[in-house]
């Protein structure tokens, strides 16, 4: 069966069943449905994830299907044709050493399910490798999906625990397991992780939050960021990085390929990083 016809197959499924029937476009914010529409906010947001998912599968078989095609020319097979893009500012959220020669980005929702098993299955190893040894710096901006209601919180408690120098507490307290972020454990990370109430209550309804997520969430959109996570890898420029998009979860090992193709081009002597520096945050 081809991708085409799984998709379409999958899709008929989910709106045949009478639940769905009226389920939200991927843009829609499921905490607005109402009543009548016949279906709950967790049920829509899980037939999003679903389509996501699928989505995202379907993307995977057809990078895989192109790669290994033997009918298109040796050099037209070799020829990178995703274009280069540029990020001229990683914002406030940044592992390892400044002069790190490569550059990961991740557009991050802390819900995702994906991105919680890229973070289990594949950042450790990554981290150990080369965040930890100066080779690679990794950014983060911040994309909750409409179609996830407790991304946005979430993502607001890991800006906000910034100002408090502990975003990566928040960050691997999301993605180590799945967390839905309700009042009551925006409370308990907040009192795990030690952080200050007060100071905490006010930057939630500080303007310049709400400023600072919709940021992220634009430079996304800019590069066409549809789902997450999402990736921009490439070779570092200054405080800003030039690379290609990288959609879905890569495996370790497609990821390390892609990482060492890199370092081939632009090969640098680096000394491991200070035990203390390579979980150090920019400042605010």
């Amino acid at each position: 069966m081809s991708a085409q016809i799984l998709l379409r197959s999958l899709l008929l499924v989910v709106i045949s069943t009478p639940q769905s029937s009226s389920k939200p476009s991927d843009t829609t914010d499921t905490k607005t449905l109402p009543v009548e529409a016949g279906i709950t906010k967790e049920q829509a947001a899980k037939i999003l994830q679903e389509l996501q998912m699928i989505r995202m599968l379907l993307q995977k078989d057809l990078d895989s299907r192109a790669k290994n095609s033997v009918d298109a020319p040796a050099d037209k097979k070799a020829e990178d044709v995703s274009p280069e893009k540029t990020l001229t500012s990683l914002g406030k959220h940044v592992l390892g050493r400044e002069t790190a020669p490569i550059t990961l980005v991740e557009f991050v929702d802390l819900e995702c399910p994906f991105c919680i098993q890229f973070h289990n299955d594949v950042f450790p190893e990554l981290r150990r490798k080369y965040i930890e040894t100066g080779k690679l710096r990794f950014v983060v901006f911040n994309f909750p999906l409409p179609s996830h209601p407790y991304a946005d919180p979430a993502a607001k408690l890991a800006v906000c625990a910034g100002l408090q120098g502990k975003y990566w507490e928040v960050f691997d307290t999301f993605l180590s397991s799945p967390h839905v972020a309700t009042p009551d454990v925006i409370l308990k990370v907040a009192n795990d992780t030690q952080l200050d109430q007060k100071e905490l209550d006010q930057c939630f309804n500080n303007d310049a939050t709400e400023k600072a997520l919709r940021h992220d969430e634009d430079a996304a959109r800019g590069f066409g960021v549809y789902g997450t996570p999402t990736f921009l890898l490439g070779r570092s420029q200054g405080d800003g990085v030039a690379g290609r998009i990288i959609e879905g979860s890569p495996t370790l090992a497609a990821l390390e390929e892609m990482i060492q193709e890199l370092l081939m081009h632009h090969p640098v002597s680096v000394q491991p990083l200070p035990s203390s520096a390579s979980s150090a945050q920019k400042a605010p």
